[in-house]
């Protein structure tokens, strides 16, 4: 019986030895270094990557380049999960800039799984996917917030190499179906997602009321789009900001806010939030040339043949005291200054 426990204690050394050099555990599980798919990614390098945030209003994206150190044995979805976390928190970033807002809501992602189909090879040459499953708050966002987080979250996920995937997925039931995806291949076309995305400077017209608020006098200026505004967005963006020509006045109340904008079949729906209403002074050349500065400014552009203007995603029947807004409305030159 001695002899036999001598013989196995060699043996005992061998496998613990064995153990520590190939990265065994007692579940079957891998150690920390790699992750349970296979796909292990093994450098002391530093990684550069881009994060994309939002501003205060949620109007544009702005790209922040940043250099993150992982360890020898930091993985993929290690590194994937660093991301995430900086994305919904920036406060995390080594130059914390009050400027930066996240582009995803808190408690919006639910979970991060990456899915690879491993080579057993070359972890760069797999496929790897990220599969992100929002909570039932995401259909609830307007048009503009989730154009916001498919580009930004996409483009800041596919800064890591060897992602070509991220898949967008909500629970449907017991199941979690995916309902966007978007590949790696897709980045240099990701900005033309819908028809009304752009990020060109374009030359608009818009409508701001003359120096003797009875017409509306056109303004032709070059506005620049922000990577998530669609061309009806900056138009009304433009005539929150007011007028740039000396002599016109503005036609939006202080303090007026989208809430959302989309356009549907011809019709360009407007959804103002409830200030839009309430901090106007009234009167019925006034509300005029208040709501006829948004219809005649969107009605130039291709596509758009009427607006629907909503308060706060409600119809209302008048926007004061005389101009009806529960209808769809076409552009009325009768109300633009005559030319001299």
């Amino acid at each position: 019986m001695k002899k036999k426990s001598l013989m196995i204690l060699p043996i005992l050394l061998l496998l613990v030895l064995c153990m520590a050099l190939f990265g065994c555990s007692s579940d079957g599980q891998e150690t920390d270094g790699s992750i349970s798919d296979g796909s292990t990614v093994s450098d002391n390098s530093t990684q550069k990557v881009t994060l994309y945030y939002t501003d205060a209003d949620g109007g544009s994206l702005t790209a922040y380049p940043l250099e993150l150190q992982f360890g020898e044995e930091s993985t993929l979805k290690y590194k994937v999960d660093t991301l995430i976390n900086l994305l919904s928190d920036p406060s995390l970033l080594p130059d914390t800039n009050a400027s930066l807002v996240s582009l995803l809501p808190k408690g919006i992602v639910l979970h991060v799984v990456l899915e690879t189909d491993y080579n057993g090879q070359d972890t760069a040459e797999s496929a790897n996917t990220i599969r992100v499953e929002f909570s039932s708050r995401y259909p609830s966002l307007s048009a503009a917030e989730k154009l916001m987080i498919r580009t930004g979250l996409s483009q800041s996920l596919f800064s890591l190499p060897g992602i070509n995937r991220v898949d967008l997925c909500m629970a449907q039931g017991e199941e979690v179906v995916a309902f966007d995806q978007i590949l790696s291949t897709d980045r240099m076309i990701i900005n033309q997602y819908d028809e009304g995305f752009y990020r060109d400077e374009l030359k608009v017209v818009l409508y701001f009321a003359g120096s003797d608020g009875q017409y509306l006098v056109p303004e032709e200026r070059v506005i620049r789009l922000g990577m998530t505004e669609s061309l009806s967005m900056g138009i009304v963006r433009s005539l929150i900001e007011g007028p740039q020509t000396a002599g016109l006045q503005k036609t939006l109340p202080e303090g007026t806010k989208i809430n959302d904008i989309s356009v549907e079949e011809g019709v360009c729906y407007i959804d103002l939030n409830a200030t839009f209403q309430m901090n106007h002074g009234g009167g019925e050349t006034a509300e005029k040339l208040t709501i006829y500065s948004l219809v005649n400014s969107l009605g130039r552009v291709n596509g758009i043949d009427y607006v629907q203007i909503l308060i706060d995603g409600k119809k209302v029947p008048v926007y004061k005291s005389y101009v009806e807004i529960d209808r769809f409305l076409e552009p009325d030159s009768s109300i633009v200054q005559p030319a001299p």
